[in-house]
């Protein structure tokens, strides 16, 4: 979490206002704002970010949605689930691939759903999933070709250095087994994602990995 938070203050003190929608509320601002100072005075206490977080949402913020969620998901899952259900339809594509790992441990078939959603929205580290889903087969068509696609458009859209380093190691890993066809065919697909799926500029919660 304390990773996440960190993640988070860099993108929030970057030019947030040319950030793709949806964009951080004013209240949502105010709260953060705070938040970094209270930090920066050596209180690195979250309880009264959650509380602010906690009004902000009543208002229907996805961003806010989106950051509550990853706070709580580990003593809250069930509000977490809903409140990302919700940021998501708010236009937040990293909640969608959140809400696939919160949970794939009681549903996978609802997981890869979720997965997949996200990584159709733009969401770097669900297209890694979703590469993962084509190479065995697992509610996607068993596909080389297309594993090795999505492990590209991955690693082109990202902008989380260990997302990029994943999908090095998946590329390193699975690009030698394919046959010439394979990789042509995977080459094809590519082009084709990179036209569907153009990559967007970095938003709060445009990346379940920010």
């Amino acid at each position: 979490m304390n990773k996440f938070l960190a993640l988070i203050f860099l993108a929030f003190f970057l030019d947030i206002a040319n950030a793709a929608p949806p964009k951080p509320s004013t209240a949502f601002q105010e709260a953060f704002k705070d938040h970094t100072s209270r930090v920066l005075a050596g209180n690195k206490d979250l309880a009264p970010l959650i509380a602010d977080l906690r009004q902000i949402v009543l208002s229907g913020d996805p961003v806010a949605q989106f950051m509550l969620a990853s706070l709580i998901g580990s003593t809250e899952p069930e509000a977490a689930i809903s409140l990302l259900q919700k940021s998501y339809e708010g236009g937040c594509a990293g909640a969608a691939g959140v809400l696939g790992a919160l949970v794939g441990a009681r549903n996978l078939v609802e997981a890869q759903s979720w997965f997949i959603r996200a990584a159709n929205a733009g969401d770097a580290p669900s297209q890694l999933v979703v590469a993962g889903l084509h190479e065995r087969g697992k509610g996607l068509a068993r596909s080389k070709a297309a594993a090795v696609a999505w492990a590209k458009l991955a690693r082109s859209q990202t902008y989380n250095q260990g997302v990029t380093m994943a999908a090095d190691e998946y590329l390193a890993n699975l690009a030698p087994t394919l046959t010439s066809a394979e990789m042509a065919e995977a080459e094809q697909m590519w082009a084709v994602l990179q036209r569907d799926h153009p990559k967007q500029p970095p938003y709060l919660c445009g990346q379940s990995a920010p």
